[in-house]
């Protein structure tokens, strides 16, 4: 029988010197988060590839209930999560004949979605510490650490179609969006309490392979603030511009005959809006917690 893990064996060390080094960074010193890693880029690949054929919007949106995964491994795994989201979103574009300049924003929408998930889960008190539990309370603090997530996926890949004169802001990020919520919710349920009670006992979580003297200062309040303005505020912005400057709603974006936008993005006045949020959720990202 195998034995199981502490996930919480790093105890505190008063003389622990803090890195300025971001775990992002360092976490490639240790083997054993670049092998979880590398199985994160497999697994959300595998996870992708047969719904190769049921995308919603043709090379462009895909239809992807292994979104899910992004803020488990971002909250399980940690930097090995996010790194290997940002290069599985690239990996399963090119295979599933996704590949263009839209890629780059549904990477880095991948990207910040594990991050934010791991971020505001390390921020919450003894999120880090006694959090990972497969018990309700704790599942339903997973959901909603990532619903912000799927606002941020949603609206970076919105923003990529909307630069790129391919659709306008409000279409894609309503599919995106409604993707993204509907299997992070219904199917992060069953999962996270997976892990909690399977994974994580056995195989430790992403703070267990760090070195003990690795001080990990998590998200401040302001960033938590900044965050979730960014998230929110990007999805208004969008919505709003859209609907009252270009007149697209989301109910004409959806009508028969009138859903097919290729080519027709809104206009500038979405970016001009947008793009200040998308500079907040990044500020906040990375707004650490004072030492002490």
């Amino acid at each position: 029988m195998s034995k199981r893990l502490n996930v919480n064996r790093r105890p505190r060390n008063p003389n622990a010197k803090h890195l300025r080094i971001s775990p992002l960074f360092l976490m490639w010193k240790y083997p054993r988060m670049v092998a979880w890693f590398l199985v994160t880029v497999v697994i959300i690949v595998l996870v992708r590839l047969p719904f190769i054929h049921t995308q919603i919007i043709p090379y462009y949106v895909d239809f992807n209930p292994g979104i899910v995964l992004v803020p488990i491994v971002g909250v399980f795994l940690g930097p090995a999560g996010v790194w290997g989201c940002f290069v599985a979103s690239f990996v399963g574009d090119s295979l599933m004949g996704m590949w263009g300049p839209m890629s780059i924003f549904r990477g880095i929408g991948y990207f910040l979605f594990a991050l934010s998930a791991k971020r505001l889960w390390d921020a919450y008190p003894s999120g880090a510490a006694r959090g990972y539990a497969p018990v309700w309370r704790a599942t339903f603090r997973f959901i909603l650490f990532a619903w912000p997530g799927c606002l941020i996926a949603a609206a970076w890949s919105a923003l990529g179609a909307e630069i790129l004169d391919l659709y306008p802001f409000v279409y894609v990020f309503f599919l995106q969006l409604m993707n993204h919520l509907l299997f992070v919710t219904i199917l992060g349920v069953a999962l996270y309490r997976i892990f909690a009670r399977d994974f994580a006992p056995y195989f430790g979580t992403w703070r267990s392979y760090l070195a003990k003297d690795v001080m990990i200062l998590p998200l401040s309040c302001y960033g938590v603030i900044l965050l979730v303005i960014g998230s929110l505020g990007a999805c208004l912005a969008g919505l709003s511009i859209g609907r009252f400057v270009y007149g697209i709603s989301l109910f004409q974006a959806l009508t028969p005959g009138k859903s097919m936008f290729l080519g027709t993005a809104s206009g500038v006045a979405v970016i001009a809006g947008v793009a200040p949020f998308m500079g907040l959720q990044l500020l906040g990202l990375f707004r650490r917690r004072k030492k002490g």
